[in-house]
């Protein structure tokens, strides 16, 4: 059963995702944020599986936030959410940690993918391919 984090400075968005995420059998459990404060107080007091970033936190970044979480918790799977999906927001998010670009809105073949690139991602681990996600290589293609 997996944690989430949801992170995202709009109460709608975090509630649709929320609803959403929920709907998948693997899912246990759900934490909110809307700042990168909030992401630190729960991320040190609580473990977490999958980190969902939006790029745009009001005044903070969330390809920053997303670097952070992936140097103090390399475990953790990251996903960006967002509606800026340009080539240079998804290429900056892989740099930065991200394993999974998904553009807003988000739907419920998004989250069963997400999940099953979270299960890919945890087997790879266990072995020594080094494999990149497949979103990354379909970036790079598509440059």
């Amino acid at each position: 059963m997996l944690t989430l984090l949801l992170v995202d400075n709009y109460d709608e968005t975090l509630e649709s995702l929320s609803l959403l995420f929920r709907l998948h059998p693997d899912v246990q459990a759900i934490r909110l944020a809307h700042t990168a404060e909030e992401v630190w107080g729960i991320l040190e007091n609580e473990p977490v599986d999958i980190v969902s970033l939006d790029i745009n936190l009001g005044t903070d970044n969330g390809l920053e936030v997303c670097g952070r979480i992936h140097n103090q918790f390399p475990d953790i799977y990251i996903l960006i959410c967002s509606l800026d999906d340009s080539v240079e927001n998804r290429q900056t998010a892989t740099q930065a940690g991200a394993h999974k670009f998904v553009a807003k809105p988000m739907g419920s073949q998004d989250v069963n993918e997400t999940i099953q690139a979270y299960r890919l991602h945890q087997k790879r681990r266990g072995s020594s391919t080094t494999e990149p996600d497949q979103w990354v290589e379909e970036l790079l293609r598509d440059l």
